[in-house]
């Protein structure tokens, strides 16, 4: 599901350019049941989009619907930074990631807010000519703990928690974690 019609015609390009037959749907996530009609086999939450629903009302309802859409023994796979680790870090302001993309500088920066339920991710940017651009999102950081607890009030199985890319363990240096979560097969339906 994407929100901006133009970034799914983009996506869609993308795929069709690497033969990959991939559905995608224009609406928020929060919506999924009304616009998404069928059940599949995977949903990927990717980009720490979880963390932009600002209620753990909303984020609740749409783990629920997520796991409504999966077909027995599909499987979830959620990605967010890595908060456990992030909010433990003494400064108020954490580089999360420095990057440099055809001369330009990139940086993903996490700001905390005072009481921690809501906190903003930074996106800075300068381009080769000096220009800054700076983009702000609020986030409602999401505990590793807190996150399984939910999928498994809800019934998911085989709850898993990767930190960084690389599949290392928590003790790891990673500022993302990748969490895996099956629907399972109910007795009977095999």
């Amino acid at each position: 599901m994407e929100p901006d019609p133009l970034k799914i015609v983009d996506l869609r390009s993308k795929f069709k350019q690497d033969e990959v037959a991939l559905d995608i749907c224009e609406g928020e996530m929060r919506d999924i049941s009304r616009v998404y009609r069928t059940q599949c086999d995977l949903i990927a939450c990717l980009k720490n989009s979880l963390s932009e629903l600002l209620s753990e009302e909303d984020i609740w309802g749409t783990l629920a619907q997520m796991y409504l859409k999966l077909k027995p023994r599909g499987i979830l796979i959620i990605h967010t930074l890595n908060y456990d680790r992030i909010l433990n870090e003494e400064s108020s302001q954490v580089t999360v990631l420095r990057e440099y993309y055809q001369g330009s500088r990139v940086e993903l920066l996490f700001a905390k807010k005072e009481g921690g339920e809501r906190s903003n991710l930074i996106f800075k940017t300068v381009l080769l000519n000096g220009q800054k651009d700076e983009v702000i999102i609020a986030v409602r950081p999401i505990l590793k703990k807190e996150l399984n607890l939910w999928l498994a009030e809800l019934g998911f199985e085989k709850i898993q928690n990767y930190d960084s890319f690389d599949y290392k363990t928590y003790n790891s240096n990673g500022y993302h974690r990748i969490t895996a979560a099956y629907r399972p097969v109910h007795p009977g339906k095999m």
